[in-house]
């Protein structure tokens, strides 16, 4: 089948917004990282199996054979055809069809790609069955929609119509934009001249494919689930260079990778209740930061949305269409972008005046039930053991549960206190930047310390883990739980939180170790340590910013291996701990002050008092945790 297909590059632009990188060389030819953009497509192709190549070029057109040449590969075939005149990337096309193969695959030349071209034109090949079909559009949301070329499709994904950049403040269309790959059918193309497009320049998006749409020939957007950017100018080129050396980024389309799933309302925008036109929809501050971190690093972002206030009557699916129009725009103004939107319009309860009685149902896809998810698997190749989900209910929480996937509750929208479902999330972060910031870099980083201490890991039943308060204790528990998790240990936390006296009894004058029932912890821990199981006992888990919690009885059986975390761990007696393993959690002490004007701020304290707490704290709880700071058998330090 790849032998049918021809890889066409076009190449014969001049490249004015690149000269700075080229130094007035064929765009082609710039450089990312130690190899030009012509290169990799050509060695990338050729590794897909793709032998036979067509280079159109105009501009500089020796220079660039000249360099494709040195590019020494055995098994392919390069055809170089050069405009005299450069007529535009249409016009090149059309005066080279008849010259090409029946089926040709075409790329530009200042793009940078690893898209799965087989997975491509085996769509294309199914697609062909249909009357007056000649191609498939690589379609994708990007950064810069604003100086794009949107793609309107309908339902089944045949596109209607092409909006040619620039567009001003258009908050109407979704950010679906054309990748700039298409494959497309060569012998049709070559019935056409630039007579038919009625201009002597011609571009492929702005030209020819609306006179192909017009002329009602098919043009089918295939949704990209793979890698592909524009490096036209020196801000992308360095954008992609960027991203091949980013933390955790995975370019490779052959393979599942992880991706994040998202919850809308609370997470991405304010928490008002229904939402049903744009005017109610206002993006949280930070959001659009949070995202392009995910974007960087090249994980695909899908938000699952339930939305039943178009069961209810009160908005319709093209309400919903305007909302996230309004939210791409938004976010494209900041160069973010969602890779996939996924709602439920479904709804269980009926009641409702002007309600829609067909969605009036139990789905398989309204959250906690996983059908979002199965959807955005048959577009995306889902690693699911790696794949996260943010929210700010239960709900989301025990979604993630359901599919088997890592959670985190933020501290925006509800934070939790919907109390839906009797779950506890994995993790949980004040908002998105800082999930997406644990994600991408802290996650990685903390396993794979942890990753390389696993024998002294394994060695113990209890692992004490200590620290000050707000370094993230209870973080590093979760993530230790995860990796031995992963290699069949029953693993369980608990807070020694759970030993704070009763709150009416407690006050900012006690001492710390005051605060704590430390004679009953040291004899469940001594317990632990002699074997006496199994103990029955009930946790409680805080689950939000408003310290609410959900009660979880728990069994510690003989082979169950305890984590027991926080500050209290550094006030167990000495000869308990030196029975387990010993984990002292450091921190800066500036993003330690963050993190507690941050807590403390939303519990609704002033500055003078958190300040006073704050340094209540340093004077007389540090000084107790930090006499069994030597004790540590491993230390942690976030930089």
């Amino acid at each position: 089948m790849r032998g049918e297909a021809q890889i066409v590059i076009l190449a014969g632009g001049l490249g004015t917004r690149l000269y700075s990188r080229t130094n007035g060389n064929p765009k082609p030819m710039a450089k990312l990282v130690n190899f030009s953009l012509i290169e990799h497509q050509i060695r990338y192709c050729a590794s897909l199996g793709f032998s036979s190549f067509a280079i159109l070029t105009s501009y500089k057109s020796e220079l660039l054979e000249q360099h494709v040449k040195s590019i020494k590969l055995s098994g392919i075939t390069i055809e170089f055809l050069k405009e005299d005149v450069a007529r535009g990337t249409a016009g090149a096309l059309l005066s080279f069809a008849s010259q090409l193969q029946k089926t040709i695959i075409v790329l530009y030349g200042d793009t940078y790609l690893t898209v799965d071209l087989r997975d491509i034109l085996r769509s294309y090949y199914y697609e062909r069955r249909t009357e007056s079909f000649i191609g498939t559009v690589l379609v994708h949301p990007n950064s810069h929609p604003h100086d794009s070329d949107i793609i309107v499709v309908d339902k089944h994904n045949w596109i209607k119509e092409v909006i040619p950049y620039p567009r001003l403040n258009d908050q109407s269309s979704r950010n679906l934009v054309n990748a700039a790959l298409y494959v497309l059918n060569a012998v049709t193309l070559s019935k056409l001249t630039l007579e038919h497009l009625e201009k002597d320049k011609t571009d492929i998006a702005k030209d020819l494919f609306p006179y192909l749409i017009r002329k009602n020939y098919k043009l089918k957007a295939i949704h990209n689930r793979w890698f592909i950017k524009d490096c036209g100018t020196p801000n992308r080129i360095d954008s992609v260079a960027e991203m091949l050396t980013y933390p955790g980024t995975n370019l490779n389309s052959q393979q599942p990778k992880g991706v994040v799933f998202l919850d809308r309302d609370g997470c991405v925008n304010e928490e008002v209740g229904y939402i049903t036109k744009p005017e109610q929809f206002k993006i949280l501050p930070g959001v659009a930061n949070g995202i392009r971190i995910l974007n960087k690093a090249n994980i695909p972002l899908i938000c699952v949305t339930n939305q039943p206030v178009i069961a209810r009557g009160e908005a319709t699916h093209e309400d919903m269409h305007l909302i996230h129009s309004k939210l791409d725009y938004e976010l494209g103004e900041t160069g973010a972008f969602i890779d996939k939107i996924i709602y439920c319009p479904h709804h269980p309860d009926t009641g409702f005046a002007g309600e829609v009685k067909d969605l009036k149902i139990l789905c398989d896809c309204r959250k906690p039930s996983v059908g979002m998810a199965l959807e955005a698997s048959k577009h995306f190749k889902i690693d699911f053991s790696k794949s996260w989900m943010i929210g700010d209910t239960t709900t989301d929480v025990q979604f993630a549960k359901n599919l088997g996937i890592k959670s985190i509750l933020l501290r925006t929208g509800y934070a939790g206190s919907d109390r839906r479902e009797n779950t506890v999330p994995d993790f949980i972060f004040d908002d998105l930047m800082q999930a997406s910031n644990f994600i991408v870099f802290d996650y990685p980083r903390i396993q794979d310390f942890f990753k390389r201490r696993i024998n002294i890991l394994l060695d113990k039943q209890i692992i004490f883990i200590g620290g000050k308060s707000r370094a993230g204790k209870s973080t590093i528990a979760k993530v230790i739980q995860k990796l031995l998790h992963g290699l069949g240990d029953d693993v369980l936390i608990i807070p020694t939180d759970n030993w704070l006296i009763d709150p009416e009894q407690r006050n900012d004058r006690m001492r710390l170790e005051q605060k704590y029932d430390l004679q009953n912890l040291n004899e469940f821990t001594q317990n632990l340590n002699c074997g006496n199981r199994p103990i029955y006992a009930s946790v409680d888990h805080r689950i939000c910013c408003h310290d609410s919690s959900v009660s979880q009885p728990i069994t510690i059986f003989k082979n169950t291996k305890i984590i027991l975390e926080g500050c209290a761990t550094s006030m167990i007696d000495l000869d308990i701990i030196s029975q387990g393993i010993f984990i002292w959690v450091d921190i800066d002490e500036d993003v330690r002050k963050h993190r507690f004007y941050k807590k403390y701020f939303q519990r609704g304290l002033c500055e003078k008092k958190i300040l006073e707490i704050y340094r209540d704290r340093v004077q007389h709880e540090d000084e107790v945790l930090e006499q069994s700071r030597e004790l540590f058998d491993i230390f942690w330090r976030l930089e």
